[in-house]
């Protein structure tokens, strides 16, 4: 936008004035017109301004028109397809190290089984196999736990499987021992329901 020049204001407070005063031919509003229009005069060349220049085109510009999308088939867009069924949980091979019996483990993981489902699904991992070692403390707590392999790549999948063994509880080892065991858990998706 353009700025507006003192004459030009001036011609415009001038007609304001006309208009309001709806009084056409009277003498001291072309009186008023001229000394405002000297003054402008005055201003424009004490200032040293320029001629305004004349308005431009308003002629819209042309847009250009934005390039084609390409298409892209339906069948790309969707993700890869993995297996959508619940996650299952099998327990492998488990070696104890200790006055703790095999069975007594296999029924304490199984019994926490939905611990590692969350642990699985919070991943969105594909099928893997954890081998976790863990220490069980003569009272049947786990004094410590961490993941000796894992297939799965996924750092965040085994801490939490680590964390989660932890947590849990086993029968007191006989004699008053520890217990070290390691148990290899295979993670996976099972087919849809």
């Amino acid at each position: 936008m353009r700025g507006v020049t003192s004459k030009e204001l001036m011609r415009i407070v001038v007609q304001t004035y006309v208009l309001l005063l709806g009084a056409s031919g009277c003498s001291f509003l072309d009186e008023l017109d001229r000394s405002i229009a000297q003054k402008a005069e005055q201003l424009t060349t004490s200032e040293g301004a320029r001629p305004v220049a004349p308005p431009q085109s308003t002629s819209p510009t042309p847009v250009p028109e934005p390039p084609a999308v390409p298409v892209v088939p339906a069948a790309e867009l969707e993700p890869p397809q993995t297996p959508r069924g619940p996650p299952k949980i099998t327990l492998g091979a488990v070696d104890v190290r200790g006055a703790l019996p095999v069975k007594d483990v296999r029924k304490i993981v199984e019994r926490h089984s939905n611990e590692l489902r969350f642990c699985y699904e919070q991943t969105l991992a594909g099928n893997t196999k954890i081998a976790i070692k863990f220490v069980v403390s003569p009272a049947g707590a786990v004094q410590l736990a961490s993941v000796e392999r894992s297939d799965s790549g996924i750092e965040k999948l085994d801490m939490c499987v680590a964390q989660a063994v932890r947590r849990w509880s086993f029968p007191a080892p006989k004699g008053g021992g520890i217990a070290v065991v390691t148990a290899e858990i295979e993670l996976s998706r099972g087919p849809d329901r």
